[in-house]
């Protein structure tokens, strides 16, 4: 399980105790959202039991990657080394050659100039709480460049603000993996990805519109006549909004594949918020109007600072 799952979470933890419990649907909205929210951490610590005891999965510390790209950016925004000399006087200026906010690969597995495999692999051994009291205190002591390394990355991967963020979307792409999955390419093959290449090309392909289009559509469902209609519309388009936030807490990579939950709960709301919504006239303008329009001019704004200011 993703840990950014976890963001998406609640929302569906309310739809399953609004469909189920009429008491639960009475409650008031703030304290099902606290509930909701408490609920969606606990899973956290839970998923991880389920993992060594039930499913004996291989644990490989995922947090710790998280960990090395924040201490590796709040370095390089903050010109001190947060290692606190671990890896040596120079570090700082080794770092800023390696370091980017495209994705914490370049401490892992990268190597040559771009590359600083070796943090990940000498810092293996204090994997746990060495490692994540170093970086609690790298955060503490420079909380804003830690904010503008996760900002950085989150404009990364969004792809909003940046001209060189631009990242190919694979629709048949083969790998060396364990089972040596492989496929003979069909006609509906060539034609899905000739449409996912040409969306990935236009305006709407960057990643922050199905962010945006979650958002918007959430606000634009609250119009929705029918309560169940509404209260699924709702719940799934926040659930695809608040998973893809959290990137900006625990982003660590660029790949597309990691918005698939928003961009599916954006495209299952757009029937419901179309037909209920934006096609009914009795709709107040505030949801049948503004959010479409919301959307547009945020695009709109995109285009034009990539294409004529940045």
């Amino acid at each position: 399980m993703r840990a950014n799952s976890l963001f998406g979470l609640p929302p569906l933890l309310d739809l399953a105790g609004q469909a189920t419990s009429k008491r639960w649907a009475a409650m008031s909205i703030v304290k099902r959202g606290i509930i909701v929210c408490l609920l969606a951490v606990a899973v956290a610590p839970a998923h991880i039991l389920a993992d060594r005891n039930i499913f004996r999965v291989e644990d490989i510390k995922p947090m710790s990657q998280l960990q090395v790209f924040d201490i590796g950016g709040i370095t390089y925004f903050s010109g001190a080394d947060a290692y606190n000399g671990f890896f040596g006087p120079d570090f700082v200026a080794r770092n800023a050659t390696c370091y980017t906010p495209r994705h914490w690969d370049v401490y892992g597995w990268m190597v040559g100039d771009r590359g600083c495999p070796e943090v990940y692999e000498n810092l293996k051994p204090h994997f746990g709480w060495p490692l994540s009291k170093i970086w609690l205190e790298a955060i503490a002591s420079h909380p804003l460049a830690y904010l503008t390394h996760r900002f950085a990355h989150a404009n990364r991967f969004f792809q909003f603000l940046c001209t060189d963020c631009k990242e190919p979307v694979f629709t048949g792409w083969q790998s060396t993996n364990q089972k040596e999955f492989t496929f003979e390419p069909t006609r509906l093959y060539h034609a899905i990805d000739a449409a996912a290449q040409a969306l990935n090309n236009s305006p709407l392909g960057p990643p922050y519109v199905w962010l945006l289009i979650c958002l918007a559509w959430a606000w634009a469902a609250l119009a929705i006549p029918d309560r169940i209609t509404r209260t699924i519309a709702v719940s799934l388009a926040l659930s695809g909004a608040m998973y893809a936030l959290g990137f900006f807490v625990i982003g660590i990579a660029h790949e597309y594949r990691y918005i698939y939950w928003t961009l599916l709960c954006a495209l299952v709301t757009t029937p419901a918020v179309a037909m209920r919504v934006f096609f009914r006239t009795d709709a107040p303008l505030a949801y049948r109007l503004y959010p479409p329009l919301a959307v547009i001019a945020v695009i709109l704004f995109r285009e034009l600072m990539v294409r004529f200011a940045l």
